[in-house]
């Protein structure tokens, strides 16, 4: 199947950080449907952060900067097409947590769009396996069938272990490629303890809205 009607093309710069360039840019990116993102509800820690809707804080990027990159930078490849990108970061100072969502899509056949999603997914999964950029880091990465989840845990600064729990899909059919990142690093707040999760469910809560919104029937 294709999403060709779910967003409009646009002529756009777009970087993957890490990942490559694209075209100049000539009009503002168009946002990303409201469905498409992960229910706050859904959001590991919500039971201490009562998240903000994902939706109601996104807007469009012209850089997605995914957290997998900018903790475990290495040299990536160019992209073929540009994708349309939008983020969304909730904060609870309650909870100490923050929680980021990216979301990257190429409209058009998805018999093409999903290879490209999947260029995207398998590189920053790699970086999780070389992350040489975050001194004394601390990786652990679960392949599940529904994507990857990965923790990034840094030395302990000022009486805080900062942390990053990472769940990165790519639905088939969608030519859609999203991280959600949880993560104690950004308040200045000590931060609630971690509360382990299902992180198969998490991973199908995230890729869930897209899928429907793309009416994949692959997912």
């Amino acid at each position: 199947m294709t999403v060709r009607g779910w967003l409009r093309a646009v002529s756009s710069m777009v970087v993957i950080i890490g990942l490559g360039t694209a075209a100049p840019a000539a009009a503002d990116p168009r946002p990303l449907p409201d469905t498409v993102w992960t229910n706050a509800r859904d959001i590991p820690m919500d039971h201490v952060s009562h998240w903000a809707s994902l939706s109601r804080n996104a807007s469009s990027v012209d850089r997605p900067a995914f957290w997998s990159a900018n903790l475990c930078f290495s040299l990536g490849e160019n992209l073929p097409q540009s994708p349309e990108s939008a983020s969304s970061t909730v904060s609870s100072d309650e909870s100490g947590w923050t929680a980021v969502q990216v979301i990257s899509h190429w409209p058009g056949d998805t018999l093409v769009t999903d290879q490209y999603a999947s260029t995207v997914y398998r590189s920053l999964r790699a970086r999780l396996d070389h992350c040489f950029n975050a001194v004394g880091a601390q990786v652990s990465v679960t392949d599940l069938a529904a994507g990857h989840a990965a923790t990034v845990t840094l030395p302990s600064q000022g009486g805080k272990q900062p942390q990053y729990r990472l769940y990165v899909a790519a639905p088939p059919g969608t030519g859609t490629v999203t991280e959600l990142t949880v993560t104690n690093a950004v308040t200045g707040a000590a931060g609630a303890p971690w509360l382990d999760v299902d992180e198969q469910q998490i991973l199908r809560n995230v890729a869930a809205p897209i899928c429907r919104t793309a009416k994949s029937s692959a997912c």
